[in-house]
């Protein structure tokens, strides 16, 4: 898991700052520029069929077979609980949904027929090749603002800085 960012100024030299920014992904003429992305690495893969369940309390019920993929990503990391069975998460600029409970540690997602691999990356914010998820989606999946979804992740994820 690590959080990337960004430290960007704008044509007049003024450094951007959270709130106008670090929530903002689009990218447009002299306007707001992503100032971050949170990303992991798939760690387990699990074939699951059709009943089976994912979970706490398995509450999340297998529709059709599919492929599981668990990334250690959970609320003690900052990821909102409340993001549970509505989230998504982007592989190979594709969206996938966070399936089960996000727990304290892990989260499933439904890679559906994918050839994914264990060691794959996976982004919960940002950009993934054209595709994006902005701080403004997790904080509308969760309840909650994006300005929060940005304060509330964890200082133990490690930050990698690019200008």
């Amino acid at each position: 898991v690590d959080l990337t960012g960004w430290s960007l100024s704008n044509e007049d030299g003024k450094k951007g700052n959270l709130e106008n920014m670090a929530t903002s992904t689009k990218i447009q003429a002299g306007e707001y520029l992503a100032v971050f992305r949170l990303k992991s690495k798939i760690v387990l893969l699990k074939r699951l069929e059709m009943g089976d369940t994912v979970g706490y309390g398995r509450q999340f019920e297998i529709s059709e077979p599919t492929t599981m993929a668990i990334l250690p990503v959970g609320y003690s990391h900052g990821y909102p609980f409340s993001a549970s069975h509505r989230g998504h998460c982007l592989w190979r600029g594709k969206r996938f949904p966070i399936i089960g409970r996000i727990s304290m540690d892990y989260m499933a997602i439904d890679l559906k027929d994918t050839n994914a691999q264990v060691g794959d990356e996976v982004t919960l914010i940002g950009e993934n090749q054209g595709s994006v998820i902005a701080a403004e989606e997790v904080a509308a999946w969760a309840g909650t603002i994006p300005y929060e979804i940005v304060t509330q992740l964890s200082d133990h994820l490690p930050r990698l800085y690019s200008v």
